[in-house]
């Protein structure tokens, strides 16, 4: 290939958020191998096939960009004047531009002026609010942002040392429980480390899993970031097992009790073995309940109300077991996301509603008596999700499925790693108003004092490679960092939580100096004699 190629390349790859080379973690230049590059373009949605499609492309590429009239998104601070900045046509010059601002809370406001880039008003209340721009033919909307200013903390913490616990909550055990830690052992624990002078407790992902696999559920491969995993329900305080008599007399038949027994003295957590033993007692509770349980109909109905994709999801876990098979060997219908009545038992599709419906009372009862008691729960949110989940199903616009995220070699894994799960596409994600990522955090903070942010790094690159390369011929698909810290601020502050991000690794100095502009707190590893915190090193514990 030649070197006009290779330019031509490299300029239709950063066009498309693409960065094909770096320096890794010893300090060497790596740079992406040209296959790989198109193949990654190709997911983009590059119009290419091969090297020879790079010139047309490109010029495509220019020209849908320049002709890009505003932004998808732009970002503002509480107080500052916001720009818009427009690509105007040169026979619109001059030509009067219609604006209208809707606020998040529905207040609007409007005015015409001359079609020219211009300031937003700077008295924006803090939230996302729509601009929708027209003028002659030409129509646009644009999702503004309004960051909190950077001066406004995003938490209620000190600056006095804290200290707190972590524990995997399946590897909890108690004589409560059944074999895993349940949200009823997280409580004790909080309370324990409330006694002891502790402020918060730590655990891994609690997201939703798939249970009828014979595999065990990875914390960082959750089904969805949207919803929660039931193998962690606490059963006896689940209100209707009072009034089940059924579920009473299995849980008191011997059979049952020795099997509960078994799993508590195995030094082995079987996740499946715990989980069918709960679901057999779950199942008889959520029948009770859909048979004319009213005295808790309303809060079941408020947490549809809350949760709109909740049946949606408890359709798409009924007709995977159903099935037996993951969603993308299913019938072209239901792959595409049309399911219907006959898709599935209305038992199971019950079970899954219901049993997401106590995760949400529980993680909630969990959460408020931590805070009265001083102690937050300090929850993890996974970097990811794998292919064949429910949010790559429910949002696949949003996902690149011939790539898989990971990380370039580093120290511990020389040959790089490949973590198996499809990269978000970030363009996709500003065009549609990071909707998904936002539902995602939302659900962590309803429930989390403090939340940890998987691999920091991935809101400003994320490291992906294509299907069939190995893990060291991958490239970094940029993101908007800046919306991305923005929209963490206002959940944050609305929230009342501390973020913390996970910067270990590979990590540029740039991230770390964005994380403490934002108020976003670091990670460390405790080691014996203390490193400089050089660009590319792994950080030591020193505290923050």
């Amino acid at each position: 290939m030649d070197d006009a190629m290779s330019r031509e390349l490299r300029m239709l790859a950063r066009l498309y958020g693409l960065q094909t080379s770096f320096r890794d973690v010893f300090g060497e230049s790596r740079s992406t191998p040209v296959d790989a590059v198109l193949d990654i373009l190709m997911q983009l949605g590059a119009p290419i096939q091969g090297i020879g499609d790079v010139p047309g492309a490109l010029q495509e590429r220019r020209e849908a960009l320049t002709g890009r009239f505003c932004e998808p998104v732009v970002v503002g601070r509480e107080g500052e004047s916001t720009e818009v900045r427009l690509r105007v046509p040169g026979r619109l010059e001059g030509a009067m531009l219609r604006a209208e601002l809707t606020l998040e809370n529905g207040e609007s406001r409007t005015w015409e002026m001359p079609c020219s880039s211009f300031l937003l008003p700077d008295d924006l209340p803090v939230g996302y609010h729509q601009l929708d721009l027209d003028i002659d033919t030409i129509s646009a909307r644009t999702m503004v942002v309004s960051a909190p200013a950077p001066t406004q903390a995003l938490s209620a913490r000190g600056d006095d040392r804290e200290w707190g616990v972590f524990l995997p909550l399946y590897a909890l055990h108690s004589q409560e429980s059944q074999g895993v830690g349940d949200l009823g052992d997280m409580d004790s624990l909080m309370e324990w480390v409330s006694e002891l002078g502790g402020s918060f407790v730590g655990t891994l992902p609690l997201l939703a899993a798939c249970h009828t696999t014979g595999e065990t559920p990875s914390p960082y491969s959750p089904v969805s970031r949207l919803f929660w995993n039931e193998l962690y329900l606490d059963i006896a305080a689940i209100p209707e097992l009072t009034t089940c008599p059924e579920a009473v007399d299995l849980m008191g038949n011997r059979t049952y009790t020795e099997a509960i027994s078994l799993n508590l003295s195995s030094i082995h957590i079987d996740h499946r073995k715990v989980m069918g033993l709960k679901r057999r007692v779950l199942e008889l509770l959520s029948a009770h309940f859909f048979a004319g349980v009213e005295s808790r109909r309303a809060s079941f109905e408020q947490f549809l109300s809350d949760n709109p994709l909740a049946e949606e999801y408890a359709r798409f876990m009924s007709v995977g077991e159903q099935s037996g098979t993951a969603w993308p060997r299913w019938p072209d219908r239901q792959r595409a996301g049309d399911l219907r009545a006959g898709d599935h038992t209305e038992e199971v599709f019950r079970y899954h509603l219901y049993t997401q419906w106590l995760m949400v009372e529980q993680l909630d009862h969990l959460a408020t008596r931590g805070k009265a008691n001083g102690v937050d729960l300090y929850l993890d949110y996974p970097v990811g999700v794998p292919s064949d989940s429910f949010d790559v199903w429910r949002f696949r616009d949003l996902f690149l499925p011939g790539c898989s995220v990971g990380a370039p070699p580093d120290t511990f894994f020389r040959k790089g790693q490949s973590w198996g799960f499809p990269p978000a596409d970030p363009r996709q994600e500003r065009l549609l108003g990071y909707h998904y990522f936002i539902a995602g955090i939302r659900n962590h903070l309803r429930h989390a004092g403090m939340l940890r942010l998987d691999h920091i790094m991935g809101l400003h690159r994320i490291y992906v490679i294509p299907d069939g390369f190995e893990a060291d011929k991958g490239a970094y698909l940029r993101s908007n960092a800046a919306e991305r810290y923005a929209i963490l601020r206002i959940e944050a502050l609305r929230s009342g939580v501390s973020l913390v991000g996970e910067d270990l690794g590979t990590v540029p100095r740039s991230v770390r100096t964005s994380m403490k502009r934002e108020g976003i707190g670091r990670m460390y590893v405790l080691q014996s004699e203390l490193q400089s915190d050089s660009e590319h090193a792994v950080t030591p514990m020193t505290g923050d």
